[in-house]
């Protein structure tokens, strides 16, 4: 990350506060931002929080490089705000750079996007609400630790943190990930907001293997453009991935429609007109199975996908686990790719002798407290990844990440080590099926030695065994573990 960037985060006061807590929900979220990239890089730009009422003119703006905006409805309902948009859109346009790529939109609680300003209406949202999926109802999280939110919240969290360090990286160029590996592009249809997760974790998982996915971002003055720029992706595409929830989804601009109906109308525009022999395009639509709370927009919506898949051949439509439905996407898709895998798995299995692979992740001020540990496993049978200490800050990113990829089971050991280090590396194992992983992890441990008092995020412990105690204790713990994992916390 360069040094010396700028990110401002404008909000309205009232969405700054939490019941009881002494920091307020935008400066929790910027707290948690920063650790993020922080971790991602071995450091974070530089913060500035601004309230609806603090002023801000053409000559500050230009001094950040990236905007955070809080979107709510107070914050929406606030119109003199709104110029703040329209002024650093100018900023960057005289820089040559596209606002998509420099200003982030964050939902704290859903709001109308026909309410929301001019140039941030089609921009790429990151929702930190969820929605009730009993009745249907909007959850507004007040209280990022507690146990229901870690999943979503901790998902959003990492995409916006990994699209605004690739922003920074780039000086403000493109966000669009590039692989020497690209095979095919891929239209990843948008979603609503039951399936938020699901499609951000297929979207990195297609991305792993070097395919091209569109749409890339863009921002929209009226229905005619988002509905010519569907149509340029589509055919650019050679196929089009659909994943459709329980919600029908937001109408957009004046239109009766949502995003997600138009881009299926485009997809399956093009199936119906296309020879498959020489285009070589495919409609893949999921459905969520035992969807409940179907409203009759969208029971309509899911007949129309049915009857278009049945007057077409190159338009499947399935209804099973979402994991199936990615081994349906990966006939299509990665027969050259799992060529490769088959190759390096192989290498892997020679390597390994076919044993389970054991990542101790410790800090090496604790090096010499660690290796009894790690000598144990390794007189128990199994082969151990271990951190690496030398190189330079993305070599040793690349390796954590290629390890979190391999492991069956995972421990994060702490004697020395702060608190800090351990959550970084707890969430680390959290967010670690988003890296690509293609197969199940056995097992996670946490192990801390008895002298230490912590105060971990109770959300970070989730789906861990967690063991303190010396070193024969943790020594009994690590056997009786491997040979028995605990199955709550697979």
């Amino acid at each position: 990350m360069s040094e010396g960037k700028h990110v401002i985060i404008i909000y309205n006061a009232s969405d700054n506060t939490i019941e009881g807590k002494q920091k307020g929900w935008v400066e929790n979220f910027k707290q948690l931002l920063q650790m993020i990239l922080y971790h991602l890089t071995d450091r974070a730009p530089n913060f500035t929080l601004v309230s609806e009422n603090a002023p801000l003119e053409y000559k500050a703006l230009e001094g950040y490089d990236i905007m955070i905006a809080i979107l709510s409805p107070a914050f929406i309902k606030n119109r003199k705000r709104h110029q703040v948009f329209s002024l650093f859109k100018e900023i960057k346009e005289k820089q040559d750079i596209p606002i998509e790529h420099c200003l982030f939109k964050v939902s704290k609680v859903l709001t109308e996007v026909a309410d929301q300003p001019v140039p941030i209406k089609s921009l790429s949202d990151y929702p930190l609400f969820a929605i009730d999926q009993d009745n249907g109802g909007v959850v507004e999280y007040s209280n990022f630790l507690e146990e229901e939110t870690e999943d979503f919240f901790w998902m959003k969290m990492v995409d916006l943190a990994y699209d605004i360090n690739h922003v920074l990286n780039n000086d403000g160029q493109s966000t669009n990930i590039r692989s020497i590996y690209t095979k095919k592009t891929i239209f990843l249809a948008s979603v609503s907001h039951d399936l938020q997760i699901q499609r951000n974790i297929l979207r990195k998982e297609l991305l792993r293997y070097g395919h091209t996915i569109l749409p890339e971002q863009h921002t929209f003055r009226n229905l005619d453009e988002f509905r010519s720029s569907t149509e340029a992706d589509i055919q650019r595409s050679d196929l089009s991935i659909h994943l459709i929830g329980s919600q029908y989804g937001e109408v957009i601009f004046e239109g009766h429609q949502s995003s997600i109906e138009l881009q299926h109308k485009s997809a399956s525009g093009k199936c119906k007109q296309i020879d498959r022999d020489t285009s070589g395009f495919l409609q893949l639509v999921w459905l969520k199975p035992e969807s409940r709370n179907l409203n009759e927009q969208q029971k309509g919506f899911i007949e129309r996908i049915k009857r278009d898949a049945d007057t077409s051949a190159y338009t499947e439509v399935l209804q099973n686990t979402l994991e199936d439905f990615k081994n349906v996407i990966r006939n299509e898709l990665f027969d050259w790719a799992e060529e490769e895998e088959e190759k390096a798995q192989h290498v892997e299995q020679k390597t390994f002798n076919g044993q389970p692979l054991v990542y101790f992740i410790y800090d090496k001020v604790d090096h010499s407290m660690a290796q009894p540990l790690i000598g144990a496993i390794l007189k128990l049978g199994y082969n151990v990844l271990l951190p690496v200490f030398k190189g330079d800050i993305f070599s040793l990113r690349k390796q954590h990440v290629q390890n979190l990829k391999n492991f069956d089971y995972a421990f994060v050991y702490q004697h020395n080590v702060n608190d800090q280090w351990v959550e970084v590396k707890l969430l680390d194992l959290l967010k670690c099926p988003g890296f690509g992983r293609n197969k199940a992890i056995l097992g996670k441990m946490f192990l801390q030695s008895n002298s230490l008092v912590s105060v971990l995020k109770p959300h970070l412990l989730r789906g861990l065994n967690v063991e303190q105690g010396d070193k024969e204790s943790l020594l009994d713990a690590i056997k009786g573990f491997l040979e028995n994992p605990d199955p709550q916390h697979l």
